[in-house]
């Protein structure tokens, strides 16, 4: 009587061997009577090593990029931190740097890629509190610059015996540049 007879075999006309109703230890125990081995392998020791190694690994990594993405956008509080630009910076990441630890020099380079295309919710008051500071910065530079720059022209109550011959060479050079600008400046 053949197999299909008597109602046996693996191509539905008997009972599924491998039922998923079966408990693990009976489906592997069906399996190494076939010859066919456990369902599930077991690793090695290297294996398992390795796979946390790994893990270990990427831990490190995500840590690190949590760590820069949360730095960058304490550095920037015009930058919303929403679902959209977040979703934009990691994209933009990717595409630019590919799949590593990203620094604080990474998010950089992306969010200025990014503010070029105008496609970051930016918190625009701050963006104009910002420009704001920069701007009284440098008028702050240059006043201190025209004060540095009177503060060394010619002086002839300054004791220039006790000068050092470097710094009276100095003294001299910037006096004929300031002199050369200003005639450049007058048209002479």
């Amino acid at each position: 009587m053949s197999s299909r007879a008597s109602g046996a075999g693996s191509f539905g006309y008997g009972p599924n061997i491998y039922d998923q109703s079966q408990s693990e230890f009976d489906v592997d125990a069906r399996r190494t009577l076939d010859g066919l081995g456990p369902t599930k392998s077991t690793l090695t020791a290297e294996q398992v090593k390795q796979a946390y190694e790994e893990a270990a690994r990427a831990d490190v990594k995500r840590s690190t990029i949590n760590q820069n993405a949360d730095e960058f956008v304490a550095l920037h509080s015009e930058f919303l931190d929403t679902e959209n630009n977040g979703t934009l910076m990691n994209e933009m990441l990717r595409n630019l740097f590919g799949d590593c630890a990203y620094t604080i020099e990474h998010f950089e380079t992306a969010y200025q890629a990014l503010r070029v295309t105008n496609a970051l919710d930016i918190n625009k008051a701050e963006v104009v509190r910002q420009q704001q500071e920069a701007a009284d910065a440098q008028r702050k530079a240059a006043l201190k610059n025209r004060a540095d720059a009177a503060a060394r022209k010619f002086n002839p109550a300054n004791d220039y015996e006790s000068m050092s011959l470097d710094e009276l060479r100095n003294r001299a050079n910037e006096e004929l540049h300031v002199a050369g600008v200003q005639e450049g400046a007058n048209g002479f």
